[in-house]
């Protein structure tokens, strides 16, 4: 009689759900405007791949009720997005910083479509994002979440993952630090902003004559941009210290989602 192997089909499964939540709230691979046509075939792929070793080096117990399967499969998802949202929190931050510093300059209108969030984006936000992209794919480090991805599956399989409240802790830690790294991002340009705005406040009393707040426009524009071309080595550094850190909160969700 002709049957069905169960447990390739749910070591599948499994593997796919992981995937398909890593590559959901990962920078560039979850945003809107790629297809999700494409998210698809990239995850089921990606599954293809892991699928078949995870079978030869761990035995997965099938679950013989619906919910000792929803029991299997949750932490899958938990943990797929959890990788995703370590990125997603770092650029989180990149667009804030950026946000800071349209806001000072004088680019607080200044609005553009982003299709990766379907709506609109302070054009410095924007630009600091895709800045933060750049520096990833340069540097290669997009492979750090590929290679946590495939440690997880030797780690943590299927059955061995669990809610622990460390992993609340652990990101809500790493979201204060999303606001604190934006403020140091945008501090420089702040600060520089702040004593232009102190000395067109003095030549207001000296010459009230003069429009300060309309001539405060170009001028903050200007030194903003001049700044932000002189630092920006500088801010690259720090960037790129940010996304090496990836790797480390990477191997921390795992330790704390693994039973």
């Amino acid at each position: 009689m002709f049957s069905i192997p169960v447990e390739p089909i749910l070591v599948f499964v499994i593997v796919l759900l992981r995937v398909m939540f890593f590559f959901g709230f990962m920078p560039i691979f979850g945003e809107a405007f790629l297809a999700l046509r494409f998210r698809l075939l990239l995850s089921t792929s990606v599954a293809f791949v892991f699928a078949p070793l995870l079978i030869q080096t761990h035995l997965i117990q099938i679950p013989q009720t619906i919910s000792g399967l929803m029991v299997l499969l949750l932490p899958e998802a938990l943990l797929g997005m959890a990788f995703g949202l370590v990125a997603r929190l770092v650029y989180a931050a990149f667009q804030f910083a950026g946000q800071i510093i349209g806001e000072q300059i004088g680019f607080g209108m200044a609005q553009m479509m982003d299709p990766s969030q379907t709506g609109q984006l302070p054009v410095l936000a924007q630009l600091m994002y895709l800045f933060g992209l750049l520096l990833l794919f340069t540097t290669n480090g997009h492979y750090v979440f590929f290679s946590a991805l495939a440690h997880s599956f030797d780690q943590a399989p299927p059955g061995f993952i669990g809610y622990s409240t460390g992993l609340h802790d652990f990101f809500t830690a790493r979201a204060a630090n999303m606001f604190l790294y934006a403020v140091q991002l945008s501090l420089p340009i702040v600060a520089v902003v702040f004593v232009t705005n102190a000395a067109m406040a003095m030549v207001a009393k000296a010459v009230p004559q003069i429009n300060v707040f309309m001539e405060s426009f170009p001028i903050r524009i200007f030194t903003g941009f001049l700044l932000l071309m002189a630092i920006l080595g500088l801010m690259a550094r720090f960037m790129l210290w940010m996304l090496a850190g990836m790797g480390k909160d990477l191997e921390e969700v795992l330790r704390i989602m693994t039973k």
